[in-house]
């Protein structure tokens, strides 16, 4: 429980007692109308505060041992920050997990309502443990004195518990978003994807999305699922026309500190602004005299630069894609390139992208197909909090230019005038961007409406496929009541090498919050990257869509078939990864000790991804990614069942509860291990390992334990059935050379356990009953591999103890037995097999058929 007394608020965890917060401020206060509270989950209302649109108040003094904050680190993005007093909590902290003790954790979670929208940040005073609550309307016009609830607190001995706790307490407070467990995920999520945005940028075309679907093909790997990125839509400059911009990612696109002068008035602006301005502190003295300088003399200047060199002043004229993709001259649609898409690659899904508002500067103003909409130019008003995080949106594109606005009775429209075009185009769902940049243009309340709004359309013209992104805000988060896919972290950045450690951080510790709302989505890679494997390790055990953005022809191949069957699905864990508890309040990127340790679970398994992601991280004060070289070293670890939260308590009674195995997979090595046993291992910078978890089931003196397809990454995720049980009756088959076994031709249905054994009965009723042939149970259909019962000695037929394993595909199958088995079968054909003493290998070939197996001892 959590309560206030004797100025400070306390909580209870078990029998334990501790203080949250010490010299608690007397306008914090039980929210009074606290009808829905619960004994591990409290709100708090904050109250007497002076009539303003904005307040910073100061709560308490943060006490426990360490913290976890999750802060924005720009406008669109947040990521993860640790430390031990209030001071080190960040501006813009929207998720707070604090260890108070062990086995004992509490989660400060702000929120957003009656269009006011609440973070947490520390003093600037790094000696003081002071924490502030950030209230902010958006609108000069809408004052407010206080905020009932700003805040829930959750307390748990469970740090997963705490979160999930207070993310259902804001889902039932607030009724302005949904949990991901009450929606529906796409079945797309399954599916290998291709996005064209790292491949081509804005420069993309009709023939080189044909190009790079066709090089996935012929790689063996083909995508089901194509996202066709910024570089569709049709956009103009509504100030002047512009020449081409060249290829730019995201990360650079805004930013004056790329530009090269024209001139040497021109070089020596872009020079100031490297050296002095772009990594300056937010309170820095210089950036008060670049921002009077933006306004005023480098008005004129700046927004060229953005114009030429950016799309940030573009603006969406139609609906309609532009000339690239619709040249009624040529001939050539939207529709009929998706059409021929779907005939040639078997494509099953085609997302089409683009932005909350419209385009990156919003909606044009002086197109006539436009005009209905009633945009108007309107100018932002950033958030205090939002400027220290990204100065730059003091003088960046829509600061100096405006964006194209359309009014909330128009919103509607807006958003089912676009999906209806592309929904006619036959494109299946949208990859919704730019979502953050929405709240200094009318806060809180306009990015409900919006986010609302943007659902209705998804929902009737798409199903609910749509992925969420950059919408780290919270105003955002807390809207989303449908759409059931966020993406978990900034890009991917394949020519910024210091941003890959810190991008698989990102995604692991945002996912702790984020997957409350939705299923992460770990953001594409590039499978010719010097650091793909790592990115497709995390991406294997971080239960989230799988695709890439490769350019034509640069694939690695044999890094691909390790997460994409040849049908084109992936085999995905079935949570969220997150990180596992012990590295939770562990900085990954910077201590110079640590493994980022991610953990998930399959049907059957369970797995954990390690990785030495040590000597970079993202600085906050100077806002750009900086090495880390002391930290570049290795780093010593354990792995073990607890590290999977929950799973070892998951093992029935048919499983032995104090022994379990473990697979790694680079190394293959399998190891039998007691439950209080770890494992010790060690990386090398940028190295990973995945390990792969099974319980072990014993019956009449055997031990068995599937882990599935040891050539996968997430291999155990092949599990869809494992089951052992006795045959009342058995005949040793004669003993003969087999053939390594063929992948499958046709398709076994999944059967639940019930149905498992309700065969295996059936087949042993009719092995006894039968004197002429005698077939091994099955647990598919009581079909079995029959033998000339007159060929064997009467006196082999004796009890026997049967593995029947399902498989999601198949390839080199892999076991943990404790005795050799007499015979593997799959349908009517007997299969070739290895034991060495513990590990069974069955070299099947690799094929995207569902499979099973069954083993005999």
């Amino acid at each position: 429980s959590v309560w206030i007394a004797d100025g400070k608020m306390h909580c209870r965890v078990g029998p334990r007692s501790f203080v949250l917060l010490s010299g608690l401020r007397s306008s914090v206060s039980a929210y009074a109308t606290d009808a829905t509270a619960t004994a591990q989950t409290h709100l708090f209302s904050l109250a007497g505060l002076p009539s303003r649109s904005a307040h910073i108040s100061a709560l308490g003094n943060l006490q426990g041992e360490e913290f976890l904050a999750a802060a924005r680190t720009k406008r669109w993005w947040m990521g993860p920050s640790f430390g031990q007093k209030g001071a080190g909590v960040p501006t813009e902290t929207q998720f707070l997990l604090v260890k108070l003790a062990k086995d004992a954790y509490a989660v400060m979670l702000p929120l957003v309502a009656d269009g006011l929208r609440c973070t947490l940040r520390g003093s600037e005073d790094r000696n003081k443990s002071l924490l502030f609550a950030q209230m902010d309307s958006g609108d000069t016009q809408h004052t407010f004195t206080g905020m009932e609830p700003f805040m829930v607190v959750s307390v748990s001995e469970s740090p997963f518990d705490a979160i999930k706790d207070a993310m259902s307490r804001a889902a039932r407070q607030l009724a302005t978003f949904e949990l991901a467990s009450e929606k529906r995920v796409s079945s797309d999520i399954n599916l290998f994807g291709w996005c064209t945005w790292d491949a081509f940028y804005q420069h993309v075309d009709a023939a080189g999305v044909r190009s790079g679907l066709a090089s996935l093909l012929s790689a063996g790997t083909p995508a089901k699922m194509l996202i066709l990125d910024d570089g569709w839509q049709s956009v103009q400059d509504d100030e002047q026309e512009t020449a081409e911009k060249p290829e730019q990612e995201e990360g650079v696109l805004n930013d004056p500190a790329q530009g090269e002068g024209k001139s040497l008035w021109e070089e020596m602006v872009a020079s100031c602004y490297r050296n002095f301005v772009h990594n300056a502190r937010h309170n820095a003295a210089q950036l008060h005299v670049w921002r009077w300088a933006a306004k005023t003399v480098l008005r004129k200047p700046l927004g060229q630069f953005f114009a030429e060199n950016t799309p940030f002043t573009k603006r969406l004229s139609s609906f309609e894609a532009n000339e690239k993709f619709e040249d009624k001259a040529k001939g050539t649609t939207l529709k009929a390139l998706v059409r021929d898409l779907r005939e040639t690659f078997g494509l099953r899904s085609v997302y089409c992208w683009h932005t909350l508002g419209g385009y990156w500067g919003g909606v044009s103003t002086t197109s006539e197909q436009m005009a209905h909409l009633q945009p108007r130019r309107t100018m932002p008003k950033p958030a205090r909090s939002l400027l220290e995080v990204e100065p730059a949106l003091a003088w960046d594109a829509a600061a100096l230019r405006g964006v194209g606005q359309i009014p909330a009775n128009k919103i509607r429209e807006f958003f089912h005038g676009l999906h209806g075009y592309l929904a006619d185009a036959g494109v299946d769902g949208v990859k919704v961007d730019g979502q953050s940049g929405m709240g200094p243009f009318g806060g809180a309340a306009l990015v409900r409406t919006m986010v609302h709004e943007m659902e209705r359309s998804v929902a009737k013209h798409f199903g609910n496929r749509c992925i969420n992104c950059m919408c780290h805000s919270s105003e955002n988060l807390f809207s989303y009541r449908s759409t059931a896919v966020v993406r978990a972290a900034d890009d991917f950045y394949p020519r910024e090498l210091l941003s890959q450690p810190v991008h698989l951080l990102n995604v692991a510790y945002n996912s702790l919050f984020l997957s409350h709302v939705g299923a992460p989505d770990w953001d594409m890679f590039q499978s010719s990257h010097a650091d793909a494997a790592l990115h497709a390790a995390a991406r294997a055990v971080g239960g989230c869509p799988v695709y890439v953005s490769d350019k034509p022809g640069e694939h690695n191949a044999e890094l691909l078939r390790k997460l994409v069957l040849p049908d084109g699905t992936i085999l995905r864990c079935v949570d969220a990864g997150r990180p596992t508890k012990d590295v939770l309040f562990a900085d990954a990127n910077a201590d110079g000790r640590t493994a980022l340790k991610i953990f998930n679970k399959n049907a059957r398994t369970a797995v954990v991804g390690a990785f030495n992601v040590q000597g970079a991280q993202w600085d906050r004060e100077s806002r750009q990614f900086v090495e880390v070289p002391e930290a570049m070293r290795e780093v010593r670890f354990e792995v073990k069942a607890q590290d999977v939260d929950g799973w070892s308590a998951a093992a029935d009674a048919a499983h032995m509860r104090d022994a379990y195995v473990v697979m790694s997979h680079r190394d293959g090595k399998l190891r039998r291990m007691g439950n209080d046993e770890a494992l010790p291992c060690s990386l090398e910078p940028r190295q990973w390992e995945i390990f792969t978890f099974a319980h072990i089931q014993h019956l009449e003196g055997i031990e068995w334990a599937a882990l599935g397809l040891s050539e996968m990454l997430n291999g155990g995720g092949a599990v869809v059935e494992s089951t052992l049980y006795a045959s009342h009756a058995f005949v040793e088959a004669p003993e003969a050379t087999l053939a390594p076994a063929a992948a499958p031709a046709t398709t076994t249905t999944t059967i639940a356990t019930t149905a498992f054994t309700q065969a295996a009965q059936a087949a042993q009723t009719a092995l006894a009953a039968t004197t002429a042939t005698a077939a091994m149970a099955t647990a598919a259909t009581s079909s079995a591999a029959v033998m000339n019962a007159d060929a064997v000695d009467t006196a082999a037929a004796r009890a026997s103890v049967v593995a029947s394993v399902v498989l999601r595909a198949s390839g080199r199958f892999v076991a943990y037995c404790s005795q050799r088995p007499r015979s593997v079968t799959s349908g009517e054909a007997q299969l070739a097999f290895e034991w060495d003493g513990h590990v069974l290998s069955v070299p099947f070939e690799r094929g995207a058929a569902q499979t099973q197996l069954l083993i005999s001892f």
